[in-house]
């Protein structure tokens, strides 16, 4: 049988299969003998552009990764006790995954960053990675101030982290270091645009001509028709590119986008000037990658973005919108602001897909 390797995804977000996406892109680029397995409960969209011949989809659950009350706001509470119960009946899961392993013949497993993927691989007596930013003990952390009862639930997550050989670790985050044997600083993985600018506008029907500003609309689950419409109301000189339904009689200058099939979201962002959005990681490499900003609302309850807003400032220029201020679609004083600004002072590397992939391959052998 041709090698192979199994690839644990969070199903937390677009963000963690986004970028697993442009890793495998990239390691099917250099290793098409290996059969890839993307183990995830993560949006099949996400995945769909190189699932295929070799790369196989498969809906698993390992770990809940973070409850959400709505798209800007993790509930703790809700988040541990998922958790929890997913640890405490993961033994039936665990003998499934083991017996995946060894009737595939998975000789590694990859993890962003599902940590019972380390339980899984030691039990098959297979080596296992993780490629990450972040761990999960570290997004869970400061949840135990208010919920002390789930302190060994943290020690539980950190040993099963501390099964896996390594960690190739992306910029902009936290993880429990200490816990691998091995670590491995990456660059930014970040999603590449597919088409020119150019083909981007027509499939808009957006004419070259047009100069006003286009400013894509990238939270997931999109916003309130009444808001966008504010919005565009506040700023006719402005795009907005709305990757979701508008109802009849929306202003003109807010144009429906249909993401997906031959227009991926990269493609969006390089053709646009400006993303509203949360700080997500998969973004903000979109977004450094293509030398587009970032207006941003606050994120409760996930600490990845106090580091990142810090971390990514010399290579991105961002600015926080009040959350009032977004959902009353009163974003003009705050784009404005965000287009007017310098382009931020570096550059970085935005090559991490394919800096993963070697290293995958040099495990492999």
């Amino acid at each position: 049988m041709p090698p192979a390797l199994v690839y644990y995804i969070s199903g937390h977000g677009w963000g963690h299969a986004r970028r697993c996406a442009e890793v495998v892109r990239a390691f099917r680029a250099i290793r098409p003998d290996v059969t890839v397995y993307l183990r995830t409960t993560a949006a099949p969209a996400a995945l769909a552009d190189v699932i295929g011949p070799g790369v196989e989809h498969h809906p698993v659950a390992l770990d809940p990764g973070a409850v959400e009350d709505d798209t800007l706001a993790v509930n703790p509470a809700r988040t541990l006790a998922a958790v929890q119960a997913s640890v405490d009946t993961f033994r039936p899961r665990l003998h499934e995954e083991v017996r995946f392993l060894r009737d595939a013949r998975v000789t590694l497993v990859l993890a962003d960053a599902p940590f019972l993927a380390g339980d899984v691989a030691a039990a098959a007596g297979v080596p296992c990675v993780a490629v990450t930013n972040f761990t999960w003990d570290w997004i869970y952390e400061p949840f135990l101030a208010d919920h002390p009862r789930y302190a060994r639930l943290l020690d539980s997550i950190r040993a099963s982290y501390g099964r896996m050989r390594a960690l190739l670790r992306l910029p902009w985050g936290g993880a429990c270091e200490d816990r691998f044997a091995e670590v491995i600083d990456c660059p930014l993985v970040a999603n590449s645009p597919r088409l020119a600018r150019a083909d981007v506008l027509a499939r808009l029907g957006i004419g070259e001509g047009d100069a006003r500003p286009r400013i894509l609309i990238g939270l997931r689950g999109g916003m309130p028709a009444d808001a966008l419409a504010r919005a565009a109301a506040q700023s006719p000189d402005y795009l907005f590119l709305c990757p979701q339904d508008l109802p009849a009689g929306s202003p003109a200058n807010l144009v429906p986008v249909a993401a997906g099939g031959p227009l991926a979201f990269a493609d969006l962002v390089a053709a646009s000037a400006a993303v509203v959005s949360k700080l997500g990681y998969g973004i903000i490499a979109d977004c450094i990658a293509a030398r587009v900003p970032i207006l941003w609302p606050d994120r409760r309850h996930f600490r990845e973005d106090a580091v990142s807003r810090v971390t990514a400032a010399p290579f991105l220029n961002h600015r926080e919108i009040a959350l009032d201020a977004l959902r009353a679609g009163d974003w003009r004083p705050d784009l404005a602001d965000l287009l007017a600004a310098p382009s931020p002072p570096q550059i970085a590397r935005t090559d991490g897909a394919e800096f993963v992939a070697a290293e995958v391959s040099r495990r492999l052998g």
